[in-house]
C-alpha cells in the first residue's frame, strides 16, 4: 500500500479524494433516502464499507476525501455545521484507526485466512462500527435530533447499519478484482457461475419482492435458505470476490423489498423485520467468507502436504478397493498415475509379487495395523528400483468391508544397495586383502581376518576381547575422539599413523561402520584397513615434484607463487620492502653445448648452491626453468637490494670447476620492488623479466631496475608495430614520387619513391612518424620489401608507357643487412632484360654503410652485378671520411637537405655543400642535392657545381597518378648559374 501511495502525484491524490468524497456522499444520500430511525439513521450505511475499503487499499491519504464526503452528507441532512463536522470526524477517525489496527495485525485484503476474517469482523464490523455509532448518536442527541429515551435504540440501529454496510460493501470491494477473478472463470466455470448467479438473483426477487400473501408461504418454506446454498456454491467455484458481490446484490434486493413492505421480512413488526433482515444479510456475507476461508485453508494444507512429500523425495498412493482404482504418484514422477491392482502387479518384479500380496492380506484380513512392504518396481528402460510402501486402511462400508487405503512411497534403492554391499562384505570377510576388525557395542574385538594379522603383526587370538586402542597406545587420543564421532554419525573414514606389533610405523586407510541391530541400536562395529604407506610416500613425492625443481631441489614456479604471496603479506604487515630479482645466466648455453647436458645440469646445481648460501633466513630462491632463477629478498629499506645483488653478481663470476676445467659464468638480473612497482605477483615477475632483458641488452653481467616509463615506451612501440603490420595487410601503405631534375636544363631525370601511411581519417603519415618504431624488426624488412616490389612494379608500368628515367628507393639498414635481401632483389628482377635494373637506384644511409663497411661493400658489389646503382643518402650527416668514401663503391652522393636549405644565409652550410661537391668530383661520383626549396637554391647549387637536385621548390611528392599528370604539364625551366659567393666572410 505504501509503495502505491508514494508513487501518486499530488494531482492524482486530489482526484482520488474528490472521487471518494463524491462516492461517499452519493451512497450516503441513497441510504438516507430510506431512513429507519428518524431522518439520520439508515437501515444499511453503505458508506462505512466504502470508507474501510478505501483506507485499507490506499491508506490515510484518502482521509480528506472521506471527511469531505461525510461532512457533505450530514450537513445537507439538516444538521448544523458543527454537528456535521463532529460526525464527519468520527466517521473518518474511527475507520482510519480500524484500518491501522488491521494493518498492524497483518491482515490480507483478500481475506483468505482465518485470522484475517476474525480480525475484520472484530475490528471493522464490531469495534469500529460501534465507536462510529456512539459518536453519531451522541451528536444527534446533543443536537436534539434524537430524544434521550431513544438514544440507546438509535445507537444500536446506527451500529447495526454501519456493521451491515461494512460487511456487505467492504468485503466485495476488498476481494473482487476484474483482472484476477474474471480470467479465472474460464469455460464451463464461467457458465456455471453465471447460471448460479442468475438463479440466486431470481430467487432473491421472488423472496423479497413478492406480495405478502405469496411471501408468507415462501418464507416458511426451505426456499428462504436456498440462497445460502447457491452462495456457498459460488464461493467454492469462483472465490470470495464474486461470492461477496453476489451477497451484496441479494442484500440490496432484500433491503429494498423490506423497506417497500414486500417479501417475507415485512410480515411482522418493524423491529422484528429489521432484526430478521439484518440477521439474514449478515448470515449471507459471513457464510460466504467462512466457506471461502475454510476452502483456502484446506487447499493450502493440501499444497503444503504435497510440497512436504515432494521435498522429502517421496510419493503417495490411494487405493479404492471397490472400484479397483489405484492413484499412484511415484517419487520420481510429478503426475499421478491411475491404474488397477493388476496393472500395478505388471510393474512389480516377479520375485516380489508374492511378498506384496502377503503384506496386503496381513493388513486387510489378519488385522495388522499398518501395511508395509518392500518390493522392486520397473521404471522406463527396464530399470528396477526398490520401493518401500507404507500405509493403512482408513474406510470401511456398512458391512465392514475395506473400501479405501492410502499411504506413502519411498525410493529405498540406495539403502538396498548399501545392505547388499554389507552382505557382500560379510561373505568375503575371510578372503579380503584388507584388514577387517569386528567389535561389539562396547568396542571389544570379536574377530579379525588374516589380512589384519599381516598388517598389524598381532595374531587373532591375541587381540580377541581387547580394546583397539590397547594395541596402539600412541593412537589412544585418536581413538578417544574417533569413537564418539562414530556413535553420532554411524561411520568414520580417515587415515591413521600407527605402529605394528614390532614397533615399525605405517599409515593405514581406515573405514569404520556401525552395524545396527533389529532394534536400531549399534550392535557391532566393522573397521576395514589397508596399508597406504607407499601411497602416502608417493603422494608426498608427487607433491614435492609439483612444487620443487627436481634438479636443484629449489622451489619451482608453482611454489614460487605461494612464496611470493606469503612474503608480500609479511612485508606488508611489517611495513618493509620485498625485492623480486629475475636472474638469467650469461653464457650458459655455450657451456652446455660444449660440455654436454649432464655437465650443464651439474653447473646449475652448483649455481643454485652458491645462490642458496647467499640467502638469509628471510629470503627465498626459486628456479623457473632452464638457467633462470628468482630471488626474493626481504629488505629493511628501499635501496637495500643493491649490495645483495652486487654480491650475487660477484659470486657467480668466480669460476666453476667442470670436467677438469673451469667454466666462467655471469648473470643478468632484473629487479622490481614490492609494493613500489605493483602489487600483483604475476605482474611483478613479468616486470622483473623485462628489466633482466634490459640488463642483457646493456652488456650483461649487470643488474637493471625496472623502469615504468621505459615499459610504457616499449608498450607504445609494440602497439605501433601492430598497427603497421595490420595496415600493411590491409593495403593502407602507398608510394609518392618526387621528381629529380637537371638544374642547367630543367629536364626530369628521375624520381625518388617515398613511403606514405594512410590513416583511417585520410591523413598521410611520413616515414619519420612511424619507421623509428619498427627499426631492426622483421616488420622493418617486410615493409621495405613491399616498398621495393611496389617501386619495381611502378617502374615497369612507366617503361611500358614510354617514360624512361631513373627511380630511387630508400633501403633501411636492417633490410640491407638481411641475408635474403639480394636474393629477394634477384627474384624481383627475374625475367627482365636489364632495363628495370638499369633504371633502379638504391639509396642507403651513410651511417648504415660505415657501421659495417666490409659487409655493406660486399652487398653493393652484388647489387652492381645485377645492374643497380647505389646512392649514399644524407651524405655529410655521418663520418664523411675520405677513407670510407674511397672504400665504398657508391655511385651517387646525396647532399642532406639540412645543409642545402640554410646555405643561402649560412656560410658554413654553404662551405659544407661545396666540400661535398668537391669530394664527389674528386672521387668521380655523381652528386644530387636535396632540399631545393626555391629558384635561389637551384641557382646557387648550379654555381657550386651540383648539376642535379630535388625539393619542394621543384615539386612535392605525389601519388603515381598525380605524378604522371605533373609530367604532362611540366615545362622545363633551366636554372641560371650565378657566381658562387665566397665561403667565408
Amino acid at each position: 500500500m505504501s509503495a502505491s501511495c508514494s508513487s501518486l502525484t499530488t494531482g492524482q491524490a486530489a482526484v482520488q479524494n474528490l472521487l471518494l468524497a463524491g462516492g461517499y456522499a452519493g451512497l450516503g444520500f441513497l441510504c438516507l433516502s430510506h431512513p429507519f430511525a428518524g431522518t439520520h439513521i439508515s437501515l444499511i450505511w453503505a458508506p462505512a464499507g466504502l470508507a474501510f475499503a478505501a483506507l485499507l487499499h490506499w491508506g490515510p491519504r484518502l482521509c480528506p476525501g472521506l471527511w469531505l464526503g461525510a461532512f457533505a452528507v450530514n450537513f445537507l441532512a439538516d444538521l448544523s455545521a458543527p454537528m456535521a463536522v463532529g460526525i464527519a470526524c468520527g466517521n473518518t477517525f474511527f475507520p482510519w484507526l480500524g484500518s491501522r489496527l488491521l494493518h498492524r495485525c497483518g491482515m490480507h485484503c483478500r481475506l483468505d485466512r482465518r485470522q484475517d476474517l476474525l480480525a475484520f469482523l472484530a475490528i471493522a464490523v464490531v469495534a469500529t462500527s460501534s465507536l462510529t455509532a456512539l459518536n453519531g448518536a451522541g451528536h444527534l442527541w446533543l443536537a436534539g435530533k434524537l430524544p434521550a429515551e431513544r438514544w440507546l435504540n438509535g445507537w444500536l440501529y446506527w451500529w447495526l447499519g454501519d456493521a451491515i454496510g461494512t460487511l456487505i460493501v467492504a468485503v466485495p470491494l476488498l476481494t473482487f478484482s476484474w483482472r484476477r477473478d474474471l480470467p479465472a472463470l474460464k469455460g464451463w466455470r464461467l457458465l456455471e457461475t453465471g447460471v448460479l448467479l442468475s438463479l440466486l438473483l431470481a430467487l432473491a426477487f421472488l423472496l423479497f419482492f413478492s406480495e405478502r400473501r405469496i411471501a408468507l408461504p415462501l418464507t416458511a418454506s426451505p426456499l428462504l435458505f436456498l440462497p445460502f446454498l447457491l452462495l456457498s456454491w459460488i464461493a467454492i467455484r469462483a472465490g470470495l470476490g464474486p461470492a461477496s458481490l453476489a451477497a451484496l446484490l441479494v442484500s440490496v434486493i432484500a433491503a429494498i423489498g423490506t423497506l417497500d413492505g414486500l417479501g417475507g421480512f415485512s410480515l411482522g413488526s418493524p423491529h422484528q423485520n429489521l432484526l430478521m433482515l439484518w440477521s439474514y444479510m449478515a448470515t449471507l456475507s459471513v457464510i460466504t467468507m467462512v466457506i471461502t476461508v475454510l476452502l483456502n485453508e484446506l487447499t493450502t494444507s493440501r499444497q503444503h502436504l504435497e510440497l512436504a512429500v515432494s521435498g522429502a523425495d517421496q510419493g503417495t498412493w490411494e487405493w479404492d478397493l471397490l472400484q479397483d482404482r489405484l492413484q499412484l504418484r511415484l517419487p520420481w514422477q510429478e503426475r499421478r498415475r491411475i491404474l488397477s491392482l493388476g496393472q500395478l502387479y505388471q510393474l512389480v518384479h516377479p520375485d516380489d509379487r508374492r511378498r506384496l500380496t502377503s503384506a496386503l492380506e496381513q493388513h486387510l484380513d489378519a488385522g495388522q495395523p499398518t501395511f508395509y512392504c518392500e518390493f522392486r518396481l520397473r521404471r522406463p528402460l527396464r530399470q528396477w528400483r526398490w520401493i518401500m510402501a507404507k500405509g493403512s486402511l482408513f474406510n470401511r462400508d456398512n458391512r465392514q468391508r475395506p473400501t479405501r487405503m492410502a499411504g506413502m512411497l519411498a525410493d529405498i534403492t540406495p539403502r538396498k544397495q548399501d545392505e547388499e554391499r554389507l552382505r557382500l562384505s560379510a561373505s568375503v570377510f575371510a578372503h579380503a586383502r584388507e584388514a577387517i576388525m569386528i567389535t561389539d557395542a562396547d568396542f571389544r574385538i570379536l574377530d579379525t581376518n588374516d589380512a589384519f594379522t599381516h598388517l598389524t603383526g598381532y595374531p587373532r587370538q591375541e587381540v580377541l576381547g581387547r580394546h583397539p586402542d590397547s594395541l596402539q597406545p600412541a593412537a589412544e587420543s585418536l581413538y578417544t575422539a574417533l569413537w564418539p564421532q562414530l556413535k553420532r554419525n554411524g561411520y568414520w573414514r580417515g587415515e591413521i599413523d600407527n605402529r605394528r606389533r614390532d614397533g615399525s610405523r605405517y599409515t593405514e586407510q581406515v573405514t569404520v561402520s556401525v552395524v545396527l541391530s533389529a532394534a536400531g541400536t549399534a550392535s557391532h562395529y566393522v573397521a576395514i584397513s589397508s596399508d597406504v604407506t607407499q601411497l602416502r610416500e608417493q603422494q608426498q613425492a608427487l607433491e614435492h615434484l609439483a612444487h620443487y625443481d627436481s634438479l636443484t631441489g629449489l622451489p619451482n614456479r608453482t611454489r614460487l607463487r605461494l612464496l611470493m604471496d606469503q612474503a608480500m603479506a609479511d612485508v606488508h604487515r611489517r611495513h618493509r620492502w620485498l625485492a623480486i630479482c629475475y636472474l638469467d645466466l650469461d653464457g650458459f648455453k655455450p657451456i652446455n653445448d660444449r660440455f654436454g647436458h649432464a655437465a650443464g645440469d651439474r653447473l646449475l646445481v652448483m649455481v643454485a648452491e652458491r645462490l642458496r648460501q647467499q640467502l638469509s633466513g628471510r629470503d627465498s630462491l626459486a628456479r623457473l626453468g632452464g638457467d633462470e632463477f628468482i630471488l626474493l629478498l626481504e629488505l629493511d629499506e628501499c635501496r637495500g637490494w643493491q649490495p645483495a645483488i652486487e654480491r650475487v653478481l660477484q659470486l657467480l663470476c668466480d669460476p666453476f670447476p667442470l670436467a677438469e676445467q673451469r667454466a666462467q659464468l655471469s648473470a643478468s638480473i632484473g629487479v622490481v620492488l614490492y609494493p613500489e612497482d605493483g602489487e600483483d605477483a604475476d605482474g611483478l615477475i613479468r616486470q622483473a623479466d623485462q628489466a633482466m632483458y634490459r640488463a642483457k641488452q646493456a652488456g650483461r653481467n649487470r643488474y637493471c631496475r625496472f623502469d615504468g616509463e621505459l615499459e610504457r615506451q616499449d608498450r607504445l612501440r609494440r602497439q605501433r608495430q601492430q598497427e603497421v603490420a595490420q595496415s600493411l595487410a590491409e593495403g593502407r601503405f602507398l608510394l609518392h614520387y618526387q621528381p629529380k631534375i637537371e638544374l642547367h636544363s630543367g629536364h626530369v631525370i628521375g624520381a625518388e619513391a617515398l613511403l606514405r601511411w594512410q590513416q583511417p581519417d585520410g591523413r598521410l603519415l611520413t616515414p619519420p612518424q612511424f619507421l623509428p618504431q619498427i627499426e631492426n624488426t622483421p616488420l622493418d624488412i617486410r615493409l621495405g620489401n613491399w616498398v621495393l616490389a611496389e617501386a619495381v612494379g611502378q617502374l615497369r608500368r612507366w617503361q611500358r608507357q614510354g617514360t624512361d628515367f631513373r627511380l630511387s628507393v630508400n633501403i633501411s639498414p636492417c633490410q640491407l643487412q638481411d641475408p635474403d635481401f639480394v636474393p629477394y632483389l634477384e627474384r624481383l628482377l627475374e625475367g627482365d632484360s636489364g632495363t628495370v635494373a638499369a633504371r633502379l637506384e638504391l639509396e642507403i644511409l651513410e651511417t648504415a654503410a660505415i657501421s659495417n663497411l666490409e659487409q655493406i661493400t660486399a652487398i653493393i658489389h652484388r647489387c652492381h652485378r645485377l645492374g643497380l646503382r647505389i646512392a649514399l643518402d644524407d651524405f655529410g650527416t655521418g663520418y664523411s671520411s675520405l677513407t670510407y668514401l674511397k672504400q665504398l663503391p657508391a655511385d651517387v652522393l646525396k647532399i642532406d637537405k639540412s645543409f642545402v636549405i640554410d646555405m643561402l644565409d649560412n656560410p658554413e652550410d654553404r662551405a659544407i655543400v661545396q666540400a661535398i661537391i668537391g669530394l664527389a668530383r674528386a672521387f668521380e661520383r655523381e652528386v644530387v642535392a636535396e632540399g631545393v626549396e626555391s629558384v635561389a637554391h637551384g641557382d646557387m647549387l648550379l654555381a657550386l657545381g651540383c648539376a642535379r637536385g630535388q625539393g619542394f621548390g621543384i615539386a612535392r611528392p605525389m601519388a603515381a597518378g598525380a605524378f604522371e599528370h605533373w609530367l604532362q604539364q611540366y615545362r622545363p625551366r633551366p636554372y641560371r648559374r650565378q657566381p658562387a659567393p665566397s665561403p667565408g666572410p
